[in-house]
């Protein structure tokens, strides 16, 4: 693959690389990468250009938009045209901008990556106002929390094409493109409730239960969210399913839900948000960053972003202490946290939004409420177990990675693979226990995977002997260890 890649502060150099991300899908011939770090402009930050004064960040922003549209208008003249563009660091400064989308205007990227910065924020509708659309097939968003403003920033009009759609380490995403999501076949939902997000977009494209394909579920730090009714009968009716992954984590303090207070607080969050699970951070489980930190620990200050609750007097005006603050905004704030910046100055206003009147989901039907009943959501579950009986018969590939709990219930998975009746297509299969607290990706899980992978191999094995023994023609492969 040809890599092309631009920062704020520095000239485009293209090279020949093997892969540019772990994620996006095979087959593209050369990706734009655009840093934005240099100008998160927070206060303290390490990636601030500190020591360029205003004037000099505007002629650098100056530079920056005329090298992209540099890019743009030689694309295709001496490398293969480019099909991705991949955004770093977005912030409230560069969302990236409505600049930046008017200057990359003319490419035609069938895949986009958005990878967030600290403020966990990135803007998308500008894609929507370029003249020449982009075709996108598919999308990855990283690092990406929703405010709870119920799809207005996102997803943009041009995802109704997506056919792939991976969300890593994002939060309470509100995934229904104007239209639907007629064409999206892959989904992929790494951390922070992916469960409830799961169930939350099949409910908001009913017909997606129908037409997906392929399901990657990866959920360490809230292990209970796979207990939901809601979530194992949306599950079983994914009746296009053929290939499932799930990596799940141990339960903290127990192996089943008990009723009570908290309960009561699951089934009263469930009835304010109309039958869509809350994020996994309202009922006590632990929201993580895409390093494996666990964020919004111990913060107050952050309690009042669940409630979707705005403080717009909360914006220090020009005589703040932050002075980049100062400059004009001109019309609407084109993303949540906006501020102006030095970067643009008062060149580059902002343009106004025009959210169609239709509002954010378009004429598309949403899912009833009622088609789960709440008190059966709230009701306690076997967390591993039951899972087996809500897998789709029609899957071909299965991948389930997990705690050593679930050595437990091993009888069941033997019972069930010695069953022809159960997922009777199936071709692949995986299964590792090796997951614990520490997760799949901080910097004590791979010692912490090895051992507990090092005490579940034996019985495991033994496990997979006997569907070797019952099916012959699946075939067996391997988890990679914790790197």
């Amino acid at each position: 693959m040809t890599t092309t890649t631009i920062g704020l502060l520095s000239a485009p150099e293209t090279s020949e690389t093997v892969t540019t991300s772990p994620y996006h899908p095979e087959g593209f011939a050369h990706a734009l990468l655009i840093d934005l770090s240099a100008c998160e402009d927070l206060p303290g930050g390490v990636r601030d250009p500190i020591t360029l004064s205003d004037a000099e960040k505007l002629a650098a922003y100056k530079l920056f938009l005329e090298r992209l549209r540099t890019i743009v208008k030689e694309d295709g003249q001496k490398h293969a045209p480019i099909d991705m563009v991949s955004f770093m660091k977005t912030n409230t400064t560069e969302g990236p901008s409505d600049h930046t989308y008017r200057a990359l205007d003319g490419l035609k990227p069938r895949h986009a990556e958005f990878h967030c910065g600290v403020l966990e924020e990135c803007e998308m509708r500008q894609i929507d106002k370029l003249k020449t659309p982009w075709p996108l097939d598919s999308l990855l968003v990283s690092g990406m929390i929703d405010e709870g403003f119920d799809g207005e920033y996102f997803p943009p009009k041009a995802c109704q094409s997506l056919k792939s759609l991976t969300l890593d380490y994002c939060c309470g995403i509100k995934y229904c493109p104007p239209g639907g999501a007629a064409a999206l076949r892959y989904l992929s939902i790494i951390e922070n409730d992916a469960p409830g997000m799961f169930t939350s977009i099949c409910a908001k494209n009913p017909g997606l239960k129908t037409r997906l394909q392929t399901l990657v579920i990866h959920d360490t730090s809230a292990a209970t969210a796979y207990s939901s009714r809601a979530f194992k009968e949306v599950l079983k009716r994914c009746t296009s399913l053929v290939s499932l992954e799930f990596v799940l984590g141990p339960v903290p303090g127990g192996r089943r839900l008990r009723g009570g207070a908290s309960e009561d607080r699951f089934a009263a969050a469930m009835a304010r948000r109309g039958g869509v699970p809350p994020p996994a951070g309202l009922m006590g489980g632990q929201l993580y960053s895409r390093e494996g930190a666990p964020i919004n620990e111990g913060n107050d200050g952050d309690a009042g972003m669940w409630d979707g609750d705005e403080d717009e007097d909360s914006d220090e005006g020009a005589g703040g202490s932050n002075a980049h603050q100062g400059h004009a905004m001109g019309g609407n704030a084109p993303y949540p946290g906006y501020q102006a910046s030095p970067w643009h100055g008062t060149e580059f206003p902002d343009e106004p939004s025009d959210d169609s009147e239709d509002g954010p989901f378009g004429t598309e039907d949403v899912l009833s409420a009622n088609e789960f009943d709440d008190e059966a959501v709230s009701e306690p579950e076997a967390l591993y177990l039951d899972l087996v009986q809500y897998l789709p018969a029609s899957l071909e590939e299965l991948r389930f990675r997990g705690p050593t709990d679930v050595l437990d219930d091993l009888p069941e998975w033997r019972e069930a693979v010695s069953n022809p009746s159960w997922l009777p297509n199936l071709k692949t299969f995986a299964f590792r226990l090796d997951v614990t607290h520490q997760g799949l990706r901080n910097s004590y899980a791979k010692e912490a995977s090895a051992e507990a992978f090092s005490a579940t191999e034996p019985e495991v094995q033994k496990f997979l002997d006997v569907l070797s023994a019952s099916r012959p023609s699946v075939k067996i492969v391997e988890f990679p260890a914790v790197s």
